[in-house]
């Protein structure tokens, strides 16, 4: 029961760590798009609530 676990070559680490590290970028960009959109999103609503308020107060 006690199988022993093969080392992996120098190729095959640095292989690993070059793709971590694509998946990390890809993961910080999407994340850096989701907070632009997010921020967009926040401006609309900003957006049409101060149209709201100058209804209120211009009532045209």
């Amino acid at each position: 029961m006690n199988k022993s676990r093969k080392i992996p070559s120098v190729e095959q680490v640095q292989q690993t760590v070059a793709k971590s590290r694509r998946r990390r970028q890809e993961l910080e960009l999407a994340c850096l798009e989701l907070e632009d959109f997010i921020l967009k999103l926040e401006e609309i609503k900003i957006h049409q609530r101060r149209q709201q308020l100058k209804k209120t107060f211009n009532p045209h």
